[in-house]
């Protein structure tokens, strides 16, 4: 049996095109109340999703440009 290992890195949020930009703001939220920072991790046509994320957070004063 394998037991599940601990995430490297439990602050980084990997986006992609498979959900939409509300999503991850719900995510992070959740992730805020539990660390002090997050980071959007994403590649190609999904970076869009990711800035537009995190300027809703922004926007919602949720947390700061860095």
């Amino acid at each position: 049996m394998e037991s599940k290992a601990p995430r490297e890195n439990p602050n980084i949020i990997n986006v992609s095109n498979k959900r939409n930009q509300n999503f991850y703001v719900f995510l992070g939220k959740q992730l805020l109340k539990e660390h002090d920072w997050i980071e959007f991790q994403a590649l190609g046509n999904a970076v869009s999703t990711a800035v537009m994320s995190a300027e809703n957070l922004v926007r919602y004063v949720l947390i700061t440009r860095a």
